[in-house]
């Protein structure tokens, strides 16, 4: 996270209200504009650690993009919920747009940028852990800090009514300044992979348990057997208590030594904290051309052992896991087709390697049409098969009738836009809700013709123990 010394902040705030007061007095800013963003360089600092007493926060990190985010405090949002929500956003950011003049002090070419993220559920009422979480929520943060390709910057935002800034939003750039000047670093990661036993962990909820989940898995089967479905993903939730409260910065360190290629995301909202290190993504949008990655196909293998290379050959191999990987690479190409010309769909999947798991991946790339934004993508392309099922009407519907539990947030969506629409978005996977010393765990397994319950029972327990494993050991 961003250390800053109280001179260097000193100078920073003074810097902004000059600019400020410059643009008032030139008669930059406009009736007409809703948001003013300012953007400098910050090349003395470094993300060695994110600031304990910052309070609510965005941060997230996508090693393929190079891109760091954290979004600090807010001077808008905008919360939708129902069949219409990504609608509903999509219409107040394109109007948005017109009227947020950017200066970019240094032209850096860093761009302000918007959180958006949304639930699996266009419909869920975010009920417990989740009452936190708005369904779907764009924010504007107040201060934003980026690091994209090496280029480091700060942007901050404010109201503007009547061409008038708004006064208590500068005053919260201060004191989030303030608090990133105070934060001390926390500790280093751990570069164990064993457990210390840390923070032994008593699982002390299961929803459902072992037994209702293998029986929904062979209803599941029944219904694929029947033809009412090709495809579901069957979710577990899972809470577990700590000895002690889980600090989120520690588990993010963790995260991300363990899971380096995964995008890590961090969004805390009073006092609760979703965690994750996903490796799917959705969606990316740049200079006009979109790409997607389709991940799905999955086997477990056992780390640092010749068991990791046969396991990877056979997942190539493998009749279920091929098959559940074109089902999702179809369903994107599908949407793709109708958004993009130059589609181009990677031949044969590859082979993606984490920690204890390997998945089937595929990357498709095309040239978005002019009259598309990154808003179709979302729309069209979530819940893809990977985290819903196919058809995703029959899927949805099954999910919703025999999930007795809020997936809220996990198989949902988090990303960034720019303020001219660009943007890169990742499907909410391997990830805990932190409260305290509460953890609530989710993992799913795609259920298709011939799975066998007790082994995608089993690949669920891995997923969770992706997670598990990091809060044991911080």
């Amino acid at each position: 996270m961003l250390i800053i010394t109280m001179l260097n902040l000193h100078q920073l705030i003074k810097e902004l209200l000059t600019r400020l007061a410059s643009a008032i007095s030139n008669g930059n800013v406009h009736a007409t504009d809703t948001l003013l963003s300012i953007t400098l360089t910050l090349p003395e600092w470094s993300w060695n650690t994110l600031v304990a007493n910052m309070g609510d926060y965005c941060y997230s990190h996508c090693p393929q993009l190079e891109l760091t985010v954290i979004g600090c405090g807010s001077v808008l949002e905008v919360t939708a919920q129902g069949t219409q929500r990504l609608h509903t956003v999509q219409q107040r950011f394109t109007k948005l747009k017109s009227t947020w003049p950017h200066w970019n002090i240094d032209a850096n070419g860093l761009q302000p940028r918007a959180l958006l993220a949304f639930a699996f559920d266009a419909d869920s009422a975010m009920n417990a852990p989740w009452d936190s979480f708005p369904n779907t929520l764009l924010q504007i943060p107040a201060v934003l800090l980026q690091d994209y390709r090496q280029t480091k910057g700060i942007t901050c935002s404010c109201r503007i009514k009547e061409g008038k800034i708004n006064i208590d939003d500068v005053n919260l750039w201060t004191q989030i300044l303030n608090m990133l000047a105070d934060g001390e670093p926390g500790s280093k990661p751990h570069s164990h992979t064993h457990h210390n036993k840390h923070n032994a962990l008593t699982r002390v909820a299961s929803n459902p348990t072992n037994s209702s989940w293998l029986t929904l898995a062979e209803q599941a089967n029944a219904d694929i057997q029947n033809q009412k479905l090709t495809k579901v993903v069957l979710t577990r939730h899972i809470q577990v208590q700590g000895q002690h409260q889980f600090i989120p910065i520690n588990v993010m360190k963790l995260l991300a030594h363990r899971y380096p290629n995964c995008t890590q995301i961090a969004i805390s909202r009073s006092g609760s904290t979703l965690i994750a290190a996903t490796p799917e993504r959705l969606v990316t949008l740049q200079s006009g051309r979109v790409t997607c990655e389709a991940v799905a196909g999955t086997a477990p293998y056992l780390e640092g052992t010749s068991d990791q290379d046969q396991t990877s050959l056979e997942l190539l191999g493998s009749a279920k896991g091929q098959h559940e990987h074109r089902v999702v690479v179809q369903h994107i190409t599908d949407i793709m087709q109708l958004l993009c010309s130059d589609l181009i769909v990677q031949k044969e999947p590859k082979v993606m390697t984490l920690r204890f798991m390997h998945h089937l991946h595929s990357i498709l790339s095309g040239k978005i049409k002019q009259d598309k934004d990154i808003f179709d993508f979302l729309q069209l392309l979530h819940p893809t098969p990977a985290v819903g099922g196919t058809p995703t009407p029959a899927a949805i519907g099954w999910i919703r009738r025999h999930e007795k539990f809020e997936r809220g947030w996990y198989t949902g969506v988090l990303g960034w836009l720019t303020s001219d629409g660009e943007g890169e978005f990742s499907v909410i996977l391997r990830c805990a809700l932190l409260r305290a010393n509460q953890a609530n765990l989710f993992a799913g397994a795609g259920l298709v013709t011939d799975s066998e319950p007790v082994s995608e029972l089993a690949e669920t327990e891995i997923k969770l123990q992706t997670i598990l494993d990091v809060l044991q050991d911080v």
